[in-house]
């Protein structure tokens, strides 16, 4: 890929990573969707399989709890993304937070092709039960 294509797509990307964190501040899960590309794939740490197709995602996504969450650090490399944050429950303590980190692959048209979040499923559920 040319130097100028490179920064073309990280542009893309870039441009993507701002629609979805904005779509995710807002609850906004279908704008949140929007931006994964027609076969993507989301997985995390609490489900016992990855979901396929955008559509299938938007039915799982609308079932999230509220949260507030707070990016600590990002890369960039290609057409990978890769950000460690931290979350709480939207209604929640400041103190009642947990941690984790996302992984991102994006397609040619910078749309979310593979997402992964790690996270411990314990600890969200302490933090959670904190809530009340």
């Amino acid at each position: 890929m040319a130097r100028d294509d490179e920064m073309v797509l990280r542009s893309v990307i870039e441009t993507t990573i701002a629609a979805s964190r904005a779509a995710t501040e807002a609850f906004d899960w279908d704008a949140f969707v929007d931006c994964f590309a027609e076969n993507g794939r989301f997985m995390n740490s609490a489900l016992p399989a990855p979901i396929e197709g955008r559509e299938a995602i938007r039915v799982v996504a609308k079932a999230w709890p509220r949260v507030v969450n707070r990016e600590e650090w990002r890369m960039i490399d290609g057409t990978r993304f890769a950000i460690g944050w931290n979350e709480r429950k939207y209604d929640g303590p400041e103190d009642a937070l947990y941690r984790g980190m996302s992984t991102f692959v994006f397609d040619a048209e910078g749309r979310i092709l593979d997402y992964e979040g790690i996270f411990d499923p314990a600890k969200v559920a302490a933090a959670f039960a904190r809530s009340g």
